[in-house]
């Protein structure tokens, strides 16, 4: 089959106005294209065809690109829009309280973790998608420790068993058994108070019993926490108070203090 002359990688991208990526995957039957929610061109490619091959590929689908480009660069000034703004001074929710939102910059591992009424950022720039990886990665740690030590108390208290724990950040749902006992948890639970995610785990143990909401699964989760109701309903009123973990923007508070400095020295923190 006769190609064209292939444009270059840099070229397609002048041509797109958009950055493109080439994944090279294992197991993959087709080539596919896509944009992505940076608003980055990325190409798949199954092992036996070529980087040129794609490219061309790419070439030949430019129009349809465009289109795509377009409609993501849309969606993207939506949320863009609509999207959460996390002030630097402000606060964050944990564990039903309000944690102060602190930037601790310096020349050490970029991390985030909760400490003395703070949610700490360590990391050398202000920049909101790192600082969302942080925050989540700290918020599902938390989620484990937290979360797994209160299954282990609540299974004792209620006589039951259970399999693997995992963690989600789920979209419709907080908690989840399964048949075989196995339970995942939503790590964004960790915004609310510890006795409701205490209900959270006290529900979904009792579905060990009762795999459905019929009238004795209630009566089961009753049994452990006659304030369920109200529980339930501050999960309700209050789930949009995680938002910020799916995008935010940042913003410095006008009262805040400038970030603290820290220097590592002899592999050390000092402030």
């Amino acid at each position: 089959m006769r190609r064209r002359n292939l444009l270059s990688l840099q070229q397609i991208e002048s041509e797109l106005q958009a950055p493109l990526c080439l994944l090279r995957r294992r197991g993959l039957k087709r080539l596919t294209l896509m944009v992505n929610r940076r608003g980055q061109v990325q190409i798949s490619i199954p092992w036996q065809h070529s980087d040129e091959f794609a490219l061309q590929f790419a070439l030949d689908n430019l129009e349809w690109l465009r289109k795509q480009l377009e409609k993501s660069k849309e969606r993207r000034a939506q949320l863009e829009k609509n999207q959460p703004v996390l002030r630097l001074g402000g606060t964050v929710p944990f564990l039903g309280q309000e944690f102060r939102l602190r930037w601790i910059s310096g020349r050490t591992r970029a991390r985030a973790e909760f400490a003395d009424g703070e949610l700490r950022v360590y990391c050398t720039e202000v920049d909101a998608e790192l600082w969302r990886k942080l925050i989540c990665r700290q918020y599902e740690a938390q989620a484990r420790w937290h979360i797994e030590e209160r299954v282990a108390y609540w299974a004792e208290r209620m006589r039951e068993t259970y399999g693997r724990i995992s963690f989600r950040a789920q979209r419709t749902r907080w908690g989840s058994c399964t048949r075989s006992g196995n339970l995942s948890f939503n790590w964004k639970l960790m915004f609310a108070p510890p006795e409701v995610i205490d209900y959270v785990v006290i529900h979904e143990l009792a579905h060990r019993q009762h795999l459905d909401h019929s009238p004795r699964f209630w009566s089961r989760v009753a049994e452990f926490d006659p304030y369920h109701k109200e529980h339930q309903d501050y999960l309700k009123r209050h789930q949009h108070r995680v938002h910020f973990l799916e995008s935010f923007s940042l913003a410095m508070d006008p009262i805040a203090t400038d970030p603290v400095t820290v220097e590592v020295e002899n592999g050390n923190l000092s402030l």
